[in-house]
C-alpha cells in the first residue's frame, strides 16, 4: 500500500479549546492564537509531502509524538526514557495532539477526516521533540 511519511519538527502541541468573548452584546467564538500558529506550522512543514490532489480513499493514520524529557528528571532517568522510548503520561492529552494534526492536514492531504478509518497514536520521550506522521492509503 502506498504511504506518505514526514516529520514535523518542534514540541508537539495539543489543540486548544475554542474561546468565547462578547462585543456589543454579541457572542463570538474563536480559536486560540497558539493553536492557529501550530496548525500553520504543521502545514508549512508538510507541504512538500502533500499529494497533488487531496486523497479520496480510506486512510490509516499513524502518529508518533516524541515529547521532550522533563527538566525534573535526572540525567540517568532522561537517558533511560529516551533509550527505551518510555511512554509519556503527562499533558498534553493524546486526543488533543491527534486533533491538532488531523485538523491541520484536513483538506490538504485528504478531503475529510471521516476518511480516516484506522488511527494509531503514541506519545514517547525523545531527545528531539517532533511528530512523525505516516499516512497509508489504498
Amino acid at each position: 500500500m502506498p504511504e506518505i511519511k514526514f516529520t514535523i519538527q518542534g514540541i508537539p502541541q495539543g489543540k486548544g479549546r475554542p474561546r468565547f468573548s462578547s462585543r456589543g452584546g454579541f457572542a463570538r467564538t474563536y480559536t486560540p492564537e497558539k493553536t492557529v500558529a501550530a496548525e500553520e506550522s504543521i502545514r508549512l512543514q508538510s507541504i512538500k509531502h502533500r499529494p497533488a490532489d487531496p486523497l479520496e480513499c480510506s486512510i490509516m493514520l499513524d502518529l508518533v509524538f516524541c515529547m521532550p524529557t522533563l527538566k525534573s528528571m535526572s540525567k540517568k532517568a532522561r537517558a533511560l526514557a529516551v533509550a527505551s522510548m518510555q511512554s509519556h503520561t503527562k499533558r498534553p492529552d493524546i486526543d488533543n495532539l491527534v486533533k491538532l494534526v488531523m485538523d491541520a492536514l484536513n483538506g490538504w492531504f485528504w478531503l475529510d477526516d471521516a476518511q480516516i478509518s484506522e488511527l494509531q497514536a503514541i506519545k514517547v520521550y525523545s531527545a528531539t521533540p517532533r511528530t512523525e506522521v505516516t499516512i497509508i492509503y489504498a
